[in-house]
């Protein structure tokens, strides 16, 4: 885990486009019940694009806070990986 500048972090705005609303409730909910305790970092991908943690970013900038810790995940080390970042395929078990 590291602290990154949050203005370092990519955010695809067309993957959370039609949840806007929901989301600045979330937000809402979020500020108001803040624990830092419960605070989790952020995962992006390897070229810095959110992969989790969109309602943290948002709750952060709202704080203005400048630095936001992140986990870099790395598809290159899970079977079938997606490289757009959106998840994996699980792998099945054999049979044995």
């Amino acid at each position: 885990m590291l602290a990154l500048p949050i203005k370092k972090i990519k955010i695809d705005e067309s993957y959370y486009a039609d949840k806007q609303e929901m989301f600045k409730a979330d937000v809402f909910y979020m500020l108001a019940n803040f624990d830092r305790k419960a605070w989790a970092p952020v995962m992006i991908d390897k070229s810095g694009l959110l992969l989790d943690g969109y309602h943290r970013v948002e709750v952060a900038n709202q704080q203005g806070l400048s630095f936001i810790d992140v986990v870099i995940q790395d598809n290159d080390l899970l079977e079938g990986g997606n490289k757009k970042g959106r998840g994996w395929k699980e792998k099945t078990p054999s049979k044995v």
